[in-house]
């Protein structure tokens, strides 16, 4: 736990910090907070449009497509986008292979991705429509063993790292696929209310991630000490900061 409340920084002022924390296991590690907000929005399943996409495989296979800008994903930019199969993205193959897995959970959080429907699918359709302000992929699916499920999403990039998941018509018995967001360093996993929901907990529903602002003129420290200061005058300018013990 962090506190008190440090002291307010002031423009033209130079700021330094010492945050104090207390409880869990030292050594601490502090970062910037780097967890998206979440919210439901109403808007309908954008209609299909662009480029056909085809992966390598419909049911484990992959596709490598590039993007119109430089999308940020937590510390990185990436101009080109891994759509899999199997309800996900991200931004490198990777052959997702761990031989001796006791826990499928930690796999996923130990995997950078964008899940708007991480299942065992097989894809009927995957398109790509994009412009100089956004990229949309279209998917539509059946879960494996199902064949009279239906799957239907789309998901919208932004240059500024907002991510939105849009859900279409959906039809399938029992749980569905996640839906999250993985920073894939096994700390950082954000699922959205209707993650392995049913098929109507799914249905025709959007959700918006939003990264947190960052703050250019102020440095944090591996061990905590906040640092910087503004040459502009500023108001309310919160600074989120989140510390990770050893476990």
């Amino acid at each position: 736990q962090m506190q008190p409340a440090p002291p307010v920084m002031e423009a033209f002022t130079d700021y330094r910090y010492q945050i104090p924390v207390t409880g869990g296991n030292a050594p601490y590690r502090f970062e910037f907070t780097k967890e998206y907000d979440i919210e439901e929005f109403a808007e309908s399943m954008p209609t299909a449009t662009g480029a056909n996409i085809s992966l390598s495989h419909t049911n484990t296979g992959y596709a490598l497509v590039d993007l119109p800008f430089d999308f940020p994903y937590y510390d990185e930019k990436y101009s080109q986008l891994c759509i899999y199969a199997d309800g996900y993205m991200s931004f490198r193959y990777d052959t997702y292979n761990w031989p001796f897995l006791k826990d499928p959970e930690q796999q996923i959080k130990a995997t950078q991705m964008i899940a708007p429907f991480r299942a065992d699918l097989i894809v009927t359709s995957v398109m790509k429509s994009q412009n100089s302000s956004e990229v949309t992929i279209f998917v539509q699916a059946k879960i494996n063993g199902q064949s009279s499920s239906s799957i239907s999403y789309a998901v919208k990039l932004y240059p500024n790292g907002v991510i939105e998941f849009y859900y279409g018509s959906m039809s399938y018995t029992g749980n569905g696929g996640l839906s999250l967001l993985s920073r894939g360093d096994t700390r950082i996993y954000q699922k959205t209310p209707v993650s392995e929901g049913t098929a109507a907990q799914f249905a025709n529903r959007c959700f918006r991630f939003t990264p947190p602002q960052r703050v250019d003129f102020v440095q944090l420290s591996r061990d905590g000490v906040l640092s910087g200061m503004s040459e502009t005058a500023f108001t309310h300018l919160p600074v989120p900061v989140t510390c990770f013990d050893i476990n």
